[in-house]
């Protein structure tokens, strides 16, 4: 009932902000997207993990005590709804169905005290100030005076930017019943309600017409002409209820991929049958990506949700083993929820009526947080060795050779590829040692390499110009046709020459669907291009980035706050973007997003890509046609790397203002600190950027996680991120090199190669 609109009052005028489609993926509400499991000590009894019941909790004695302070400031004499928690949604239940729909209603609650929350932000905010020359900052009075008060810090952040207090078209709300002519004490004027985008209906009859002849103010509330029938309309009814399949959807997805799953095990390499059954005899359980199958709060669909870090170990403990199965290919775990049994559907008396008599429960503290040890999540890279490495990547041939010392230590030696002295080999006092040396020298001064120890010179022994796949490039883009192995409706492409030749090393079988899983599970950045008739979209709406005032003191909470605020936009459709790009939007992704769900092309959202010159790829088969696919803003990269707006103070006139770094006036400075170093940095030469994920960079990204998350790093401005991925000059010189010698090669292919 609260999602229709009801005629304005003062105590309930806030009613008319409740949301049609309630945010539960973005924080600090994405806690409310979870379920109660089987509790494990008892086989009959349901109830929310503890971590899960003690964010609920923690995010109503915020919503409360928040809500009450800023009525006290505005003066709203507003009526606040019942604490969500009459519900009881932190205790243990009999069975699944009880505990869930105990949970459902107590999550729809919650969505009224955003809507509380949401009106007395729209008020507060006219007391806002606004800055003249940095568009990303509007700081909100309330989000100065909450934390001052008491309030958790790291919700006020978050909150700001959570669908309640973005007032913006794409979020429907119920709407309001208004008198014009009779308005109730306190009101806010039709102008106000649609500002702040709230659907506002009111009655137009002969009592209205008359008066809008003396009131020229009333006159411009009046219909278009012909007049319409003064009847009220409310909004549409939802649709009907998504009807599920007859089979279990985990089913179904088991079963698509097993045409894959075959055919990659007749293509692995022997040491990826060796990594696989191990993984096999014993399944990780922490650094593993775990997915769960739960109902969406929003239609009930049971879909795929990635776990997130640090609860994958909890997670798998409330399943046992006929509820969860690990897939040693994709290295991956599944769990899926238990039937309710007919002993369990029985359902006592007292608990079929909790709802009944709802009350308000006084908040007087937060809740104790349980315990939460740092996890540490990494990836599993392919097993290549150094000679696989050489070969794949820089096209080097091995050859005999006399052993001797080469002027590198051997840490040097593999750190110039981005490796560890690896376990079980011992390559840098091989045969091969001194060949790849001056094979590495040659390429980083960009010379041609012997023939005999280069794939990409004609005559060599594994010449790499018969191995060439059709290939056209558009735009800076290399566009690969695939021919008879074309699975897919979109086209595959990468951005680097070198890249490409990484393509043509591969298995000459690969489709082009297997192709880009491979591609992808190396880190490098690829493009999936659909062709599709060009039409103009409108721009995305202007968002910010968490606001930070003076003085603020960076938490592993605050970074806690980040990873739940990137996990949810990767898990939106166009966070697929993010697992294509390589480098850290792609780690950030390889733990929210699966492979095999972004490889299934362009979503909805997808936008048409773009020469450095900003114009769009042309198709050039068919005019009008344009090549699209799902791109990251500049913004939402900022994002993912974890920006936010920090607020400096004062600064002598003569400080050089770097990039970022902004004069807002009245001796205020603005800086950007992020995290993570942001893309744009990220992606210039240097000598940490090996165009793939590799160990080194895996090393580095664990030792800063761990250190936030004991509290020693915390964000970086734009400068310290320039300075501190210089990395090694030899390394941005081979990969210089590297990307020379393959246009070379590209351009003259056609020749039989360099």
């Amino acid at each position: 009932m609260y999602q229709r609109p009801l005629w304005w009052t003062d105590a309930h005028g806030w009613l008319g902000f409740v949301p049609l489609s309630p945010d539960y993926q973005n924080v600090p509400f994405d806690c409310l997207s979870s379920i109660p499991y089987r509790c494990p000590d008892e086989s009959a009894a349901y109830a929310l993990d503890s971590y899960d019941s003690y964010e609920w909790q923690r995010l109503e004695h915020f919503l409360y005590w928040a809500t009450s302070l800023m009525m006290n400031r505005i003066r709203a004499p507003a009526v606040r709804p019942y604490a969500p928690s009459a519900y009881n949604y932190n205790i243990t239940f009999k069975n699944q169905r009880i505990a869930s729909r105990q949970t459902s209603h107590a999550r729809d609650w919650f969505s009224l005290w955003g809507a509380l929350f949401s009106y007395l932000a729209c008020i507060g905010n006219e007391q806002a100030f606004h800055t003249a020359n940095f568009t990303y900052t509007r700081v909100p009075s309330w989000c100065d005076f909450l934390p001052a008060s008491g309030l958790d810090p790291e919700l006020v952040r978050a909150i700001q930017f959570h669908q309640i207090c973005q007032v913006s078209q794409d979020v429907q709300r119920a709407g309001v019943f208004l008198s014009l002519l009779n308005p109730e004490p306190n009101q806010p004027s039709v102008e106000w309600f649609v500002e702040h985008h709230i659907p506002v209906w009111y009655l137009w009859t002969q009592r209205e017409r008359d008066a809008a002849l003396r009131d020229h103010k009333l006159a411009r509330y009046a219909p278009p002409m012909p007049p319409v029938s003064p009847i009220i309309t409310s909004p549409s009814s939802p649709p009907s209820p998504y009807e599920e399949p007859s089979t279990t959807p985990w089913i179904l997805f088991f079963e698509s991929r097993k045409p894959y799953r075959e055919r990659r095990l007749r293509m692995e390499t022997p040491a990826e049958k060796q990594q696989r059954l191990e993984r096999e005899g014993t399944p990780p359980t922490s650094n593993v990506p775990v997915f769960e199958w739960r109902p969406n709060p929003l239609d009930s669909r049971f879909e795929r949700f990635p776990v997130n870090p640090s609860e994958r170990d909890i997670t798998l403990l409330h399943y046992d083993s006929e509820h969860k199965s690990y897939d040693p290919m994709y290295n991956e775990w599944d769990c899926w929820p238990y039937e309710d049994s007919d002993d369990d559907l029985e359902i006592q008396s007292n608990d079929a009526y909790l709802d009944s008599t709802p009350y308000n429960i006084p908040i007087t503290s937060p809740p104790t947080p349980p315990c939460a040890p740092a996890t540490k999540t990494e990836v599993i890279l392919p097993p290549y060795e150094t000679l696989e490495i050489l070969s794949t990547f820089y096209g080097f041939q091995p050859v005999t050779a006399s052993t001797r010392d080469i002027p590198w230590p051997r840490k040097a030696f593999y750190r110039l590829m981005g490796l560890h002295a690896p376990q079980g080999e011992d390559f840098y006092e091989s045969e091969h040692i001194v060949a790849s040396y001056e094979f590495l020298m040659d390429v980083i001064h960009q010379r041609v390499p012997v023939s005999d120890v280069c794939d990409l010179v004609r005559g060599s022994t594994n010449a790499l110009s018969g191995k060439i796949r059709p290939y056209r490039l558009v735009g800076g883009l290399y566009i690969l046709d695939f021919g008879s192995q074309t699975t897919r409706p979109w086209k595959l492409a990468v951005t680097r020459a070198s890249d490409l030749l990484v393509v043509f090393r591969q298995d000459a079988s690969l489709t082009d669907y297997e192709m880009a899983c491979k591609l992808v599970g190396l880190g490098i950045k690829i493009k999936t291009l659909q062709p599709q008739l060009y039409f103009p979209r409108p721009p995305l709406p202007s968002k910010t980035f968490p606001i930070l005032l003076q003085g603020h003191e960076f938490t592993s909470g605050d970074y806690n706050i980040y990873v739940r605020q990137r996990t949810a936009f990767l898990r939106s459709p166009r966070g697929r973007a993010a697992l294509l790009s390589g480098g850290y939007l792609w780690r950030f992704a390889v733990e929210a997003v699966s492979v095999q769900q972004a490889l299934l092309g362009p979503s909805e959202e997808r936008v048409p890509v773009h020469t450095t010159s900003k114009q769009a790829i042309r198709v050039p088969s068919n005019p009008g046609f344009v090549y699209y696919d799902d791109q990251l803003t500049e913004y939402e990269t900022l994002l993912l790397c974890g920006t936010y707006v920090c607020y400096t103070g004062k600064f002598p006139l003569n400080l050089p203002i770097y990039m970022y770094d902004r004069d807002i006036g009245q001796g205020q400075q603005i800086k950007l600190m992020s995290w993570w170093p942001p893309v744009s940095l990220f992606e210039k030469p240097n000598g940490i950027n090996f165009h793939r994920w590799t160990p080194q960079n895996e090393e580095e990204y664990q030792w800063r996680l761990l250190r936030i998350q004991s509290g020693i790093e915390k964000p970086r401005s734009v400068r310290k991120w320039r300075d501190l991925i210089t990395g090694n000059s030899r390394t941005r010189d081979l990969n210089a090199g590297v990307e020379a010698l393959a246009s070379s090669f590209l351009a003259k292919c056609g020749r039989g190669g360099l």
